[in-house]
């Protein structure tokens, strides 16, 4: 005598079968990143820098993880390729984390004297890249973070000769790939320096 499964456990079969299915249909592999290429990335979270400026006054400037997240989602790798209508099949998901660096005015007197920060910075990887891409918002250069890189990166603002960079916006910055950012001058003039 055959036994045959109940229709309920057919039906539940089925349904795990669907759900498994999409699940694995929805999953992309992820972009390499070596040990190295993490160690690239050296801004710390939730650390205080203190900056003082050529008059020597003090701001702190607080770091933290934007994008806790070190890779694209499954979903948004899918849902690109569909509204691109592409379907390469070594796509793999980006590696990417952004850090914000903003001042605080817990060291200074008054606020005018403050740093007035506000900045993201990316570090980025995808499969055409050649290593970790270190890029600011607002700023022009990029750099892909290797050992044959100067220790010293200088960026400049995009906007710095705009009416929207007027008043105490970053024009120039250096960072230095042991310690973070380094250097800010500001179109008033101001210099500020990494204590």
């Amino acid at each position: 005598m055959k036994v045959y499964p109940s229709k309920s456990n057919l039906k539940r079969l089925l349904v795990n079968t669907i759900f498994v299915a999409l699940f694995i249909s929805c999953y992309y592999p992820k972009v390499s990143v070596t040990k190295a290429e993490r160690e690239q990335i050296i801004l710390p979270d939730k650390s205080k820098l203190l900056f003082i400026n050529t008059t020597g006054q003090i701001d702190t400037v607080s770091i933290f993880v934007h994008k806790k997240r070190g890779f694209g989602s499954n979903f948004a790798l899918w849902w690109n390729r569909k509204l691109d209508e592409t379907d390469t099949v070594n796509s793999k998901r980006h590696f990417g984390k952004t850090f914000i660096a903003s001042s605080k005015y817990s060291k200074n007197k008054t606020k005018e004297s403050s740093v007035g920060l506000f900045l993201r910075v990316n570090y980025r990887k995808s499969t055409i890249d050649e290593g970790i891409i270190l890029s600011i918002d607002e700023f022009k250069e990029s750099y892909v973070l290797n050992n044959e890189l100067a220790d010293t990166l200088i960026f400049h603002n995009k906007n710095a000769f705009t009416l929207s960079c007027q008043n105490k916006c970053v024009q120039r910055l250096i960072y230095s790939r042991k310690k973070g950012i380094i250097h800010l001058e500001q179109s008033d003039g101001a210099i500020w320096k990494l204590h």
